[in-house]
């Protein structure tokens, strides 16, 4: 993440589920957020890479109601597995790079000897006619969490 979060906390409380939180607003990644944490759990944590506050992000959407995250259930456990420790690290650059060489040819078609794909009911399909069909479902779909790294496929 290169943006810093700039929490700014609102007085408005509310309680959700069984827990009393407090609202927090934050511009991240071309969008506007509200958030409601709880200090009645003890994380300073939320969901994908929002964290900074006083407590648990308990739920978060964005103003224009493309992304939503609500807790579901909290569960004493052991044996954390966090994604966040198993990446690899890329630069936005490479992040569009990457998903231009995907719209391009969406099954790596290009490296592959050959490839072949039928219908259910045993039809070869036209390779051309899916890549546009891949493409332009890629194109309706291009709304991404971070509007200021959009993909400008074209």
């Amino acid at each position: 993440m290169d943006e810093q979060l700039n929490w700014k906390i609102i007085p408005e409380q509310k309680t959700i589920g069984k827990y009393k939180s407090q609202k927090a607003e934050v511009s991240y990644g071309g969008r506007n957020w509200i958030a409601w944490f709880t200090t009645e759990l003890p994380f300073n944590d939320g969901p994908y890479i929002f964290n900074g506050l006083p407590g648990l992000i308990i739920s978060i959407e964005d103003t224009e109601h493309d992304y939503s995250f609500n807790l579901i259930q909290v569960k004493k456990g052991s044996n954390w597995f966090d994604v966040r420790t198993k990446t690899i690290k890329i630069d936005w650059t490479q992040y569009e790079q990457l998903g231009k060489s995907y719209y391009n040819d969406p099954w790596n078609t290009k490296t592959a000897k050959k490839v072949i794909f039928t219908d259910p009911q045993g039809n070869e399909k036209d390779m051309n006619e899916m890549i546009r069909e891949a493409q332009k479902s890629i194109l309706e779909e291009n709304n991404p969490l971070e509007l200021n790294h959009k993909i400008n496929y074209k």
